[in-house]
């Protein structure tokens, strides 16, 4: 799921900054898996970013906050999840997948 995050992350940056961005990395802070249904895997992300975009005085740099996403995969479909609202301590499930997850990949 890291995989899935760090490509969702890199091209939702590279769509929004476009020419503009002159370098965007991800890190993956924490994995962490939940019980689901049998043949399934439910799993959250925690991630951070940084990019580097052209202003108009020179380089901007940009720092997000920690930020979850969360992820249903079965045999059929992988879903995706987030909170739009910032974790502090987050030691449970931020936001259900099954529920609010929205299709990345099917099979």
């Amino acid at each position: 799921m890291a995989r899935y995050e760090r490509a969702y992350r890199l091209n939702k940056t590279y769509s929004q900054r476009g020419t503009y961005l002159n370098q965007v990395s991800v890190s993956i802070e924490e994995t962490e898996i939940y019980d689901a249904p049998d043949g399934a895997a439910i799993v959250q992300v925690a991630y951070t970013y940084d990019a580097e975009i052209e202003g108009d005085d020179g380089p901007i740099e940009i720092d997000s906050p920690l930020l979850y996403a969360s992820y249903y995969v079965d045999d059929e479909v992988v879903l995706r999840a987030v909170d739009k609202e910032l974790q502090e301590n987050v030691s449970r499930l931020v936001v259900d997948p099954i529920t609010q997850g929205q299709p990345v990949e099917c099979f």
